[in-house]
């Protein structure tokens, strides 16, 4: 099938993972594009990632992000200034289990629980790897259907060995903390795909109906969204089938 409308995607990655995630994922059906994944390893602001992006975009692009990657992919759509964008080199954006708000605040109160933030916080200062990894983990595939084959095919490739350095994780954890997208989603004019997952532990259900109706109210009727039942927030193991059916149907309709 020809998706001739996208010749190039880049996506931007989750926080802490490996791009070694998706390699199984992109194996097939995506051969007419050429990919780019940026991992979320460096110590930089919101601004300096969309920089990077920015580096990235050629003509004919689709803009994937999960997690904070996504919340990265929105900021800069939705605020930074490129002639790239203006000149229309993205072709739509896939948002993949992504809150425009991670973190609860005082008119905010569907996100991350609090006691799972601090703990990935305190593991990060503490620099203890290896709980980190087991509790993000927990995280990722809790609420999935398939979360133990996927624990197999993550603990396979998501290890001490493959973590960026704690700097770089500690500024990952700031940046989740502090984005608020809430008032510039629904100023997206290009076509977006908001993918999540309904037994996500990270996003939960209300974060879900929240952007549905931040999207309604605002007529945004190009953006629309897509929940998978009985998917954590790990996209790419045995849910990948679904992802990879939403994006390429996404991807042929640009």
């Amino acid at each position: 099938m020809s998706r001739a409308g996208v010749q190039h995607i880049v996506l931007l990655n989750g926080w802490s993972v490996p791009s070694a995630l998706w390699a199984p994922f992109f194996e097939t059906d995506f051969e007419h594009c050429t990919i780019q994944i940026i991992d979320l390893s460096r110590e930089c602001s919101a601004e300096e990632y969309c920089q990077l992006i920015d580096q990235s975009i050629k003509p004919s692009s689709l803009l994937i992000g999960w997690s904070l990657g996504g919340a990265l992919a929105t900021y800069y759509v939705s605020q930074f200034e490129s002639e790239k964008l203006h000149k229309g080199w993205v072709k739509g954006m896939v948002v993949l289990q992504t809150s425009p708000c991670f973190v609860s605040c005082h008119d905010w109160s569907a996100g991350v629980l609090d006691n799972d933030f601090s703990a990935l916080r305190e593991l990060v200062s503490e620099h203890d790897a290896a709980k980190l990894i087991r509790r993000f983990s927990h995280l990722l595939l809790a609420g999935s259907v398939y979360r133990k084959q996927d624990r197999q095919f993550l603990n396979a490739r998501y290890s001490i060995e493959t973590l960026p350095s704690f700097e770089s994780l500690a500024c990952g954890l700031e940046l989740l903390n502090t984005l608020d997208l809430r008032a510039h989603i629904s100023k997206i004019v290009m076509p977006v795909l908001w993918f999540f997952g309904g037994g996500d532990s990270l996003i939960s259900k209300a974060t879900i109906e929240n952007v549905r109706m931040i999207l309604l109210k605002a007529g945004c009727h190009k953006q629309t969204l897509s929940v998978v039942e009985g998917m954590g927030h790990f996209p790419c193991g045995e849910h990948g089938l679904e992802l990879k059916n939403a994006l390429t149907g996404f991807m042929d309709t640009l």
